[in-house]
């Protein structure tokens, strides 16, 4: 039982991810996925500091601070000292990165919405369950 809930698990990684990059291929863009990434956690999160974000996606540090800069640049995010340490700076949304993100995530749902236009009621119904679950899950580390 245990070895079909690994392969149930990796399988449902491995799928979530392909069906991203395809509708992230399929919208044209040409924004760097870490870009997304970042812009997606300060939407769900709130404010971050770089070495935060840096551990919550994955990447270096100089790599996130590239990003950030870029972001700032385009005026989708904006540093503000952090109340609790004076040195430090937080990262968050715009009102431009908030719509940047939910634009994102139409332009990803509009991609898909084709390729899933055969699914029956109760599919839909399995897919929305599951995306509750997912929701769900606890984020902090353990």
């Amino acid at each position: 039982m245990e070895s079909n809930r690994r392969t149930t698990l990796e399988d449902l990684l491995a799928q979530a991810h392909r069906v991203t990059r395809i509708a992230g291929t399929a919208t044209g863009s040409i924004v760097p996925s870490s870009h997304r990434t970042l812009l997606a956690l300060l939407a769900r999160d709130g404010d971050h500091r770089v070495g935060e974000i840096a551990v919550q996606l994955r990447l270096a540090q100089p790599a996130v601070t590239q990003a950030v800069h870029a972001l700032e640049g385009e005026g989708l995010v904006v540093r503000s000292p952090d109340p609790e340490d004076g040195r430090a700076t937080r990262i968050s949304l715009t009102p431009a990165g908030r719509a940047s993100v939910d634009s994102w995530r139409r332009d990803l749902s509009d991609a898909l919405s084709p390729m899933l236009g055969e699914l029956s009621d109760d599919d839909w119904a399995a897919l929305a369950r599951t995306v509750a679950i997912l929701a769900s899950i606890d984020r902090s580390p353990r």
